[in-house]
């Protein structure tokens, strides 16, 4: 995996990770994140959040972290007139609740960094828009 940065910042984001570790106690599906060397930190995650763990790591070293969001009814009426037949619906439901059951978590580690990219209709905003909104800064 290489960008424009190159190689360096390829291997500083490894870097990164390996400073990291998560462990699992098996029993109850409770992990616990903690740099080497420190003690385990406060945050206790099920193994559901690891994802939103990993993404609080990257914030937590410089990166920008965007939520793409919108009318979601028009996003489910988007899924469904895309007709893909190796998602169900059902998985789109459990997505959304589990989207829903779990804002506050992700809009404390997004911040404002919202950009609505699906309105009734449904119409979906020009990736030139949503780039002139991410990198106008």
């Amino acid at each position: 995996m290489e960008n424009r940065k190159g190689k360096e910042h390829v291997w500083g984001i490894q870097k990164m990770l390996d400073k990291k570790r998560h462990r699992g106690d098996g029993e109850n599906g409770e992990y616990q994140a903690w740099d080497e060397g420190q003690e385990k930190q406060k945050n206790r995650c099920p193994k559901r959040d690891l994802g939103l763990t990993l993404v609080r790591l990257f914030k937590d070293n410089g990166f920008a972290i965007w939520w793409f969001d919108g009318d979601r009814n028009a996003a489910r009426e988007s899924f469904v007139r895309r007709g893909t037949e190796d998602r169900s619906l059902e998985a789109f439901t459990a997505q959304m609740q589990s989207i829903e059951n779990g804002w506050l978590p992700i809009k404390d580690v997004i911040g404002d960094n919202i950009i609505n990219t699906v309105s009734a209709g449904p119409t979906h905003a020009a990736p030139e828009d949503i780039y002139r909104r991410m990198f106008a800064r």
